[in-house]
């Protein structure tokens, strides 16, 4: 996946500086040296950053590690606006309101409102494309999740409720 020569010169970079600070820091678990290398390379060449091996080569990882959560961040909510910010996915009627989820941090708070998996599982295929997710609120209290519900490209739909969640 990258040039070797580029690979020895890091993995000795790496050697020489405090690769525990990389594995517990920033990647939030323990990772091979082998492993942060290649997704170090990954994420800086899919930005379009030349992946350079400098002198504080930690801090570097670091960074651009930073740099990818951002961009792929960005990258996740467009998609996700692409796919479900579809007019027949809104309703409304005199209790309640239906709308699709539209970024990435929609996907989180529902998720952690409902205690359920809609981001972890759904966010990802939303944005391919694959489903859609929609959550459902009563019209007096708009902000309180009340229902979050995959409608599937053909129709087919789950639903998971905050009270069947607790």
């Amino acid at each position: 996946p990258f040039p070797v020569d580029w690979y020895v010169k890091a993995l000795f970079r790496l050697q020489c500086e405090d690769y525990e600070y990389l594995t517990y820091n920033v990647f939030d678990s323990y990772r091979t040296k082998n492993d942060i290398l290649y997704d170090y390379y990954k994420r800086a060449t899919e930005m379009g950053i030349k992946p350079e091996i400098t002198k504080n080569f930690i801090v570097t990882i670091a960074h651009i590690a930073h740099l990818y959560e951002n961009f792929h961040k960005k990258h996740m909510d467009e998609a996700i606006q692409k796919y479900n910010d579809l007019k027949n996915l809104y309703y409304e009627n005199d209790i309640y309101i239906m709308r699709p989820l539209l970024t990435t941090e929609d996907f989180h708070n529902e998720a952690t409102a409902q205690g359920n998996c809609v981001e972890r599982i759904y966010m990802e295929a939303v944005a391919a494309g694959k489903t859609h997710v929609v959550v459902i609120r009563k019209k007096e209290s708009p902000s309180t999740s009340l229902i979050t519900c995959e409608i599937t490209n053909t129709g087919r739909s789950e639903e998971h409720t905050s009270e069947l969640q607790s």
